[in-house]
């Protein structure tokens, strides 16, 4: 029996240009398709490029701004620590 490897996503974003507001980039598109359990934690990989020079905690400490409210519950919140981890 042959097992064949479990499909791996590899998600690219760069930038928004300027005068694009940054909720326009995709990471809350993303952020819903992994709260829905389209995108699973082992087989997506999400990477950026910007031409500003940030570190992976900075990007994502922006993302976490973007998507996260006052309104948010904990368990989204949690959700959205762990979605952070696939940036």
């Amino acid at each position: 029996m042959t097992l064949s490897p479990k499909p791996v996503v590899s998600l690219s974003s760069s930038s928004a240009p300027p005068g694009i507001s940054p909720r326009r980039i995709p990471s809350p598109a993303l952020f819903n398709l992994y709260r829905q359990g389209f995108l699973h934690p082992d087989e997506v990989h999400i990477f950026g490029y910007a031409r500003t020079k940030i570190s992976d905690e900075e990007l994502r400490n922006r993302i976490r701004g973007y998507l996260a409210s006052d309104k948010s519950s904990p368990e989204q919140s949690e959700d959205l620590t762990k979605f952070l981890q696939l940036v």
